[in-house]
């Protein structure tokens, strides 16, 4: 993943950009002054072939080569040889009489109907022998050459027509006696599949093909100092297209300010698990190999940090749990302190600064001042296990629960978000500081950038259509308001053009690489989903009001659309009728998971009608929750929950809903509320629900050491209240498993675990996956806790991707920053520092300042490993002599002194010492003798 990069106004990253490219194309221009040379350079829209030809233009004249540029006709008007005619007429006009003479008479007269600078235009080139005047052509390319060479470019020559394939077979036949190196660009499709075959056919032409560029690539091309999440998702959806990754950085928005200049490395997350680690099971109360040896609790760690310090030796005492591993009390992966849900001193300074401050309610404990959590104390008055096996609450837990009670109705309705209602009478603690979802910017699903609107994509830069036909424009622009994928009949009439027009257009889009044909006859999708998202986004607000109303009337007629289209338009019509509030939340629920920004919205729009059903407003809140807006969702829950008895006839559903209420206390790090509001709920109902037990494991798992045990209950519980057949919730099941065993230094049975529910979630495609992102967390956690970094990394960085591709922001927090932890451990502490970044201020987005805390510690950890790295690395490119003299400057000795001391000459030291200064990039002897010296602080201090 990812690294802090240069922006576009560097000139050095935009070269960099296909340098291997480019590097091909000079390596032809040299080996043209032998002989004629062809090249055929392609590649997809937008990916950057006439910025690289352009680069090679420049290039050929700094070498004094004539340089002749062409494309074809803008407006999409016929002109035989047009390109060919772009490029020379200008030649032609400032030509001398006697260098037409040179071509003789009867090609003179060719010419003079051809191009327009001898007289020529379209009428009269249109009766000429397409056949003979590739011949013509080729002689006055000798002419134009002289002694110095030409280079000749035609763009996008696959929209020329058949002569310019008749033309690139004259060159690679009779190539000219002359140094030309012809470079035909063109687009990979349809449209060029005449040049694209004589390339294939013929040795003479050189093939230059270009790609996506690599995610480090990418990157340069990114502004400096853009937000993590920003970057990630420009770099997702642009897929390593330049043109669309320059479009997307202009949506992102202008940097933030405050963060740090480049940094580190775009390292690809891995694709393939590797091997699991041959490395036998920790014996208990060894350390643990995890990156939690590095982080260290802020002062005064909050009930976590108490947990290692009581609980962790009570547990060995009693022999329940296993002792706390080396560096940190979890061995779960290195989860920090912080994420048992005490905030650590450095959260508290942040709410003394002026922002909100972090999870109140959870007693003293949660200030490092109560008794720790020792798992098997006897529970309040009147608060039995809410499931079976589960673990009472501490004396401290409940003490907090009565005082988040409020005594409004339901009696025990939870916390409440800044801008909330309050429960009842009075108000319960603030949770998480974006209770109104301010500043908090939603991500979009990579599903959403196919249908519906792209409100992410405002400020976007508009693609070049100009190659385009103006038919071609108007219905993609229609074909972008219908959605993906699209019949023809559709978008005829939501441009309100005749279908035989608009099936014109959708060749010329097709034969150039924007769309492509499904495997439903008559349909088509855009290549890049992206591009349709600013196709919509630029087409205006008013224009895209009338097509969204021609698109809903066209697509509720027989064979029109499903209802995913016409859900996305539902979602932006002013008013809603019955069935078409039906469809909207159906929708909604269906692609909860890949989509929960649009869910969340499309569910609002269904609540706020008069009468709605309770559900709608429950699917909100789980939409809230998936897509990271937990501190509303708390809010809305603790509005909504019904008192003592007060379920109705569908128990089941508040069963659901306290699973998720007790989800989005649990992430934003209110362990105690969570706990309460997993109780909540009809015990009946969560007995048997697979999703509750998960829930509770999860939660106790976070909980800290002395809760393992009951952690691993809750787990195997999951996995025999799984529903038969339902593959997804038993891998997520047995990796809660696998992360409770390796919790408890169990390596063994962790990794027999995990090797079951492997297999289960790697065959899952993305959509069967969405509703489980978090297993591909605990399997990571697991890998950690039991040593094996490469293997963490592996899962993290998996979940990472399949969070950042569905859009669930409540998740990227934790899979960000165990990526960083693997990371780290896998000896790349760039990555790790980009990733605890990432973490930290996803953490602080969703309002779990402890997480946030123990985030930024993990970063200086990060930073440190990546400063000694970077000096072990500046020793290693000295010489053997060269380190030799650059160890005794740290002594102090001089140059003649160095000389003495190693019977050389002062000359020669003084020539070491200039290659020595110019690798390590020192400018003074001080920074020289710091970096040999290894020590920690930064040569900048110097």
């Amino acid at each position: 993943m990812p690294q802090w990069h240069v922006g576009p106004q560097d000139r050095a990253a935009r070269q960099s950009v296909h340098a291997a490219e480019l590097a091909v194309l000079l390596e032809e221009l040299r080996l043209a002054h032998g002989g004629s040379r062809t090249v055929a350079l392609s590649g997809e829209p937008w990916i950057g072939k006439t910025r690289l030809a352009r680069l090679l233009a420049r290039q050929a004249a700094r070498q004094d080569w004539a340089v002749a540029w062409g494309q074809p006709a803008r407006d999409g008007a016929p002109y035989p040889f047009h390109p060919l005619v772009d490029a020379l007429d200008d030649w032609a006009a400032a030509a001398a009489p006697a260098a037409l003479e040179r071509l003789g008479a009867g090609r003179v007269r060719v010419l003079a109907r051809l191009l327009p600078a001898l007289g020529g235009d379209a009428e009269t080139a249109r009766g000429l022998d397409a056949h003979a005047v590739p011949r013509v052509l080729r002689a006055l390319l000798e002419v134009v050459a002289g002694p110095g060479g030409l280079l000749l470019v035609l763009d996008d020559a696959h929209r020329a027509g058949p002569e310019m394939a008749w033309f690139a077979e004259e060159l690679v036949r009779r190539p000219p006696s002359a140094a030309v190196l012809t470079v035909l660009v063109h687009r990979s499709g349809p449209a060029a599949r005449e040049l694209t075959r004589i390339a294939d056919e013929d040795d003479a032409v050189r093939r230059v093909v270009l790609r996506p560029l690599p995610r480090a690539a990418a990157g340069q091309l990114l502004p400096a100092g853009l937000d993590p999440l920003s970057r990630e998702l420009a770099l997702r959806d642009a897929a390593g297209v330049p043109g669309l990754l320059r479009a997307l950085a202009t949506a992102a928005g202008p940097p933030r300010d405050g963060l740090p200049p480049p940094g580190p490395p775009d390292a690809e997350r891995p694709t393939q698990a590797p091997a699991p680690s041959a490395r036998p099971p920790r014996e208990p109360g060894a350390p643990a190999r995890t990156a939690a040896r590095a982080v260290r609790p802020a002062p005064g760690g909050g009930a976590a940090a108490q947990d290692a310090r009581d609980g962790g030796a009570a547990a060995g005492v009693q022999g329940g749990e296993p002792p706390v591993p080396a560096g940190g009390p979890h061995g779960l992966g290195g989860l920090p302190p912080a994420w048992g849900g005490g905030p650590p001193a450095q959260a508290e300074s942040q709410a003394a600064r002026g922002k909100e401050p972090p999870t109140q309610g959870e007693g003293p404990a949660a200030r490092g001042k109560g008794p720790a959590v020792r798992g098997e104390e006897p529970p309040a008055r009147g608060e039995g296990p809410a499931v079976r096996g589960e673990e009472p609450p501490t004396q401290a837990e409940s003490q907090a629960v009565r005082r988040e009670e409020s005594p409004g109705r339901g009696g025990g309705q939870g916390p409440v978000v800044r801008g909330g209602e309050s429960p009842g009478r009075g108000r319960g603690p603030v949770v998480g500081g974006r209770g109104d979802g301010g500043g908090c910017r939603e991500v979009h699903g990579v599903f959403e950038l196919a249908v519906g609107a792209a409100e992410w994509a405002v400020g976007a830069a508009p693609l070049d259509l100009r190659a385009l036909s103006p038919l071609a424009r108007r219905t993609m622009t229609a074909a972008a308001v219908v959605g993906d994928p699209f019949a023809v009949p559709a978008v005829a009439a939501t441009a309100a053009l005749p279908v035989a027009d608009v099936l014109r257009a959708v060749d010329e889009l097709h034969g150039e690489g924007v769309l492509r044909p499904c495997s439903r006859a008559g349909w088509f999708r855009f290549a890049r989903p992206v591009v349709r998202a600013l196709t919509y986004q630029a087409a205006g607000p008013a224009a895209r009001h009338v097509l969204r109303e021609r698109a809903l009337t066209a697509l509720r007629e027989p064979g029109g659309h499903g209802g995913t289209a016409v859900a996305a338009l539902l979602a932006e019509a002013e008013v809603l009728t019955g069935p078409q509030a039906a469809l909207l939340a159906e929708q909604a629920h269906a692609t909860v998971f890949v989509r929960p920004a649009w869910a969340a919205r499309a569910a609002l729009r269904v609540a706020q009608r008069p009468g709605a059903p309770l559900s709608a407003r429950l699917l909100l809140c789980r939409a809230r929750v998936v897509g990271g807006r937990c501190a509303e969702a708390v809010g809305e829950y603790a509005r909504l929950w019904p008192g003592p008895g007060g379920f109705g006839p569908s128990p089941a559903v508040w069963a659901e809903a306290a699973v998720w209420r007790s989800r989005a206390l649990r992430l934003l790090g209110a362990r105690a509320q969570a706990r309460r509001a997993l109780r909540s709920g009809p015990a009946e109902e969560r007995a048997v629900l697979a999703a509750a037990h998960a829930e509770l494991a999860a939660l106790l798992l976070e909980s800290g050491p002395s809760t393992r045990g009951s952690a691993l209950v809750a787990a195997r519980r999951a996995v025999r209240a799984v529903p038969r057949g339902d593959v997804a919730a038993r891998g997520h099941a047995l990796a809660l498993v696998a992360a409770a065993h390796a919790a408890g230094g169990e390596g063994g049975p962790a990794r027999e675990v995990a090797g079951e529910a492997e297999p289960l979630l790697s065959g899952l495609d993305r959509w069967q996956a969405a509703p489980v992102v978090e297993a591909w967390r605990w399997l990571g956690e697991a890998a950690l806790a039991g040593g094996d970094p490469a293997r963490a990394g592996y899962w993290f960085g998996g979940g990472l991707d399949l969070a950042l591709h569905h859009g669930q922001r409540s998740l990227l927090g934790r899979l960000a920053f165990g990526f960083a932890q693997s990371r780290l451990h896998s000896g790349d502490p760039v990555s790790a520092v980009f990733h605890s970044r990432f973490a930290a201020a996803e953490f602080e987005q969703l309002g779990a300042y402890a997480h946030t805390a123990a985030s930024k510690d993990l970063e200086g950890v990060c930073e440190h490993a990546s400063r000694r790295q970077a000096e072990a690395n500046s020793q290693n490119i000295l010489s053997s002599r060269e380190r030799e003299v650059a160890m005794l400057i740290g002594p102090g000795l001089t140059n003649q002194q160095i000389a003495s001391r190693l019977d050389i000459s002062v000359k020669t030291v003084e020539t070491y010492m200039a290659r020595i200064f110019k690798k390590m990039g020192a400018n003074s002897r001080a920074q020289v003798a710091f970096l040999m010296s290894g020590a920690p602080t930064s040569p900048s201090a110097l």
